[in-house]
């Protein structure tokens, strides 16, 4: 059988299990996002059961995942959420969770600060009410920095999650300035993806993507040692920063190489920005989804790919966001159109100069 261990990729390897999984505990969820990619709203009937929820994660456990991100939906909605994050941490598995800040008790904080939780993300996409609460709802904004002051007092890690649009662009400085005075020590930046309930007029212009990356590359080097910025988007920072690319362990796009996401009914996706089921828990074991799907082998295969991103000399440590070339032309391996970097032709023997130099 094809799997992961007998195809060649190029000068990067994928990985023999995620390093991170994404999981959507549920799609029930008391904010409605502009841009929620899971259209998150209703509970789902067809959820995995508690049963199930225990099973899939002592599945993370013994492929080797060394983090489970919890999110949605809205996490604290599942009212067992805290046996299931206790399964994971029993076998040693980094866990965070991400939640809108509306309905997480003091009870359920308690909960969390006895346990080892690596981080409790917060959703914050704009450092003024107004905006934030357009986004996701009336009282949100109050609501999540209430949540991240209670925790804090409370000894939980805490972190913010924000997702970059045209709606917040102007304000992803003052976020991270937010992000310092509420005391976190985390701050993800996820690159808009127009997928789920996201319209295409919420993304940004090309030359705003060069500048942020720009911006966030001085701003990491800024925050080192103080707040960790993060992006789940490594694509194009390679461009701002050659010395990333020099990494041995920098992949570019991680859907499907370092990454997967597991739905509230038990599909696996490469990418939580990816509606491309490569499998279900149900009829599958989640190790043999990731070794064998052909979603999963055919998107490590970065010699596929299309246009730009095909000729591109970074394509092995960049290789263009998957999801965003799915969303704007429906082709998985198409080029990346927020890309701004114009690719020199490959060499005759498929070496590109970059990897002359790994």
């Amino acid at each position: 059988m094809t799997d992961i261990d007998n195809v060649v990729y190029g000068p990067r390897r994928p990985y023999s299990a995620p390093l991170v999984a994404n999981w959507d505990v549920t799609a029930a969820c008391n904010a409605a996002c502009v841009m929620c990619y899971s259209r998150s709203g209703r509970r789902n009937p067809g959820e995995l059961t508690t049963d199930e929820c225990i099973a899939a994660a002592r599945q993370f456990v013994a492929m080797g995942v060394l983090h489970v991100a919890i999110v949605g939906g809205e996490p604290f909605l599942r009212p067992d959420l805290v046996p299931v994050l206790a399964e994971l941490l029993r076998g040693r598995v980094s866990v965070s969770i991400s939640t809108n800040g509306l309905h997480v008790p003091d009870d359920q904080l308690r909960a969390l600060a006895t346990m080892n939780l690596s981080r409790l993300c917060v959703s914050l996409h704009a450092a003024d009410k107004v905006t934030h609460n357009s986004i996701m709802r009336e009282d949100a904004f109050d609501s999540a920095v209430n949540l991240l002051q209670r925790a804090r007092a409370m000894g939980v890690r805490t972190g913010i999650t924000t997702c970059l649009m045209s709606i917040n662009y102007a304000q992803v400085k003052s976020i991270i300035k937010l992000a310092e005075e509420l005391g976190c020590t985390f701050h993800s930046t996820s690159l808009y993806v127009a997928t789920g309930r996201g319209p295409i007029d919420l993304d940004l212009s090309v030359d705003k993507y060069r500048e942020f990356f720009e911006f966030w590359r001085d701003e990491r080097r800024r925050l080192a040692g103080r707040v960790e910025l993060a992006t789940h988007h490594e694509t194009l920072y390679c461009l701002v920063d050659p010395d990333y690319g020099k990494n041995p362990f920098v992949i570019g796009c991680t859907a499907g190489w370092s990454t997967m996401r597991l739905t509230e009914t038990g599909d696996v996706t490469p990418c939580n920005l990816m509606p491309l089921v490569a499998g279900n828990i149900r009829t599958q074991s989640m190790a043999e989804i990731w070794r064998s799907s052909p979603v999963m082998l055919g998107l490590r295969d970065r010699e596929r790919l299309k246009g730009r991103c095909g000729r591109c000399e970074y394509r092995h440590v960049c290789g263009g966001c998957r999801s965003t070339a799915l969303a704007y032309s429906g082709d998985v391996l198409a080029e990346d159109p927020r890309c701004w970097y114009s690719p020199t032709a490959c060499q005759p023997d498929n070496k590109t100069p970059l990897e002359e130099r790994l």
